[in-house]
């Protein structure tokens, strides 16, 4: 088993250590261009090492010498206006894909990269592992079972400070503040954007704002605010999204309003409360205790599982066919 990982950021090495954890008889080969030698756990600098040593990797410097490795499995983890490029091209060789999100791009450049992995008959699969959160699972259940009937209207909010996202390293230099890289508020936090997707398909009609503020050292968007019109089964309903890098204060959270209930969840405090539209009482509360990394780890045991098995993935290329439509539709 060879596995390659493109790009040993702070989201590289992550999956990298991981991946060692699932696949530890596999032989691994990273494919970067710089000579940097920070060994970053959960986005902290931990040591300044050799990384092919740290790592027991073998590093690779060109596409030609990561064609002849003949790649099993290909990690995608450099910066974002890379991906689909490098999907392309290794998909083309046969070997199973994980991209890191997001996957950009125009629907037909896409599409073609779908018809590439069908006629290869290879896995794929985009890294969205907030879908392998116990509250996201819990949504998507009350949602799909409509337990409390009808929905009225959502918001999802992801308000952070790019500054303090990787403390090591000059944000204004990352790939998330560079226009040229395929950064962006939206690019960054298109977790969000799965969610919607996820949870309540594709809007009618959608509305954007969306603007950079001057605030940060930045070349791109830095707040979006998005209000969507859904019909679903004759029942209108609305969403908004609030993205942003300025906020000061981390908030992380989305609410549903319901016909029955409201739904309230943190994911940052990992919290979720349900109350009666009723009596205004909470009849359901429940804090979550786990590591984040376990997102991150469920993810690749998921992929893996489809692989060996040969059966679809609900993150795959295709199966995120959606996400990729609203987050085209928000970005034009």
């Amino acid at each position: 088993m060879k596995i390659l990982v493109i790009g040993l950021g702070s989201i590289g090495q992550r999956h990298l250590q991981n991946l060692k954890k699932i696949y530890s008889k596999a032989n691994f080969f990273a494919l970067r261009f710089s000579n940097k030698n920070l060994i970053i756990k959960n986005a902290q600098v931990v040591k300044k090492y050799n990384i092919a040593k740290y790592y027991n990797i073998k590093i690779l410097r060109s596409y030609k010498d990561a064609k002849k490795i003949k790649p099993n499995l290909v990690f995608i983890c450099n910066p974002s206006c890379f991906h689909l490029r490098d999907a392309k091209f290794f998909s083309k060789l046969g070997s199973h894909i994980f991209i890191e999100k997001p996957l950009s791009g125009d629907n037909i450049q896409i599409s073609k990269l779908k018809n590439i992995i069908s006629k290869k008959k290879i896995h794929s699969m985009i890294g969205f592992q907030l879908r392998f959160h116990p509250i996201i699972n819990f949504v998507k259940k009350v949602i799909t079972n409509n337990k409390f009937g009808k929905i009225v209207r959502a918001n999802i909010n992801n308000l952070s400070y790019l500054p303090n996202f990787h403390p090591y390293e000059n944000y204004s230099k990352s790939y998330a503040a560079q226009k040229k890289l395929g950064g962006g508020v939206l690019t960054t936090l298109i977790h969000e954007v799965d969610l919607i997707a996820y949870f309540f398909g594709l809007p009618k009609k959608i509305h954007v704002h969306k603007y950079n503020s001057k605030i940060l050292r930045c070349n791109v968007d830095d707040n979006i605010f998005c209000f969507m019109s859904y019909i679903k089964n004759k029942n209108p309903f609305t969403v908004s999204l609030n993205l942003s890098f300025t906020h000061p204060k981390p908030k992380r959270d989305f609410s549903i309003l319901f016909k029955d209930v409201f739904i309230q969840c943190d994911l940052i405090k990992n919290e979720i409360k349900i109350i009666s539209n009723k009596n205004k009482k909470t009849i359901y509360y429940k804090k979550f205790l786990f590591n984040r990394n376990k997102l991150f780890l469920d993810e690749i045991k998921y992929f893996k599982s489809c692989i060996n098995k040969n059966k679809a993935n609900f993150l795959s290329v295709k199966n995120t066919m959606d996400t990729t439509f609203l987050y085209n539709r928000i970005s034009t």
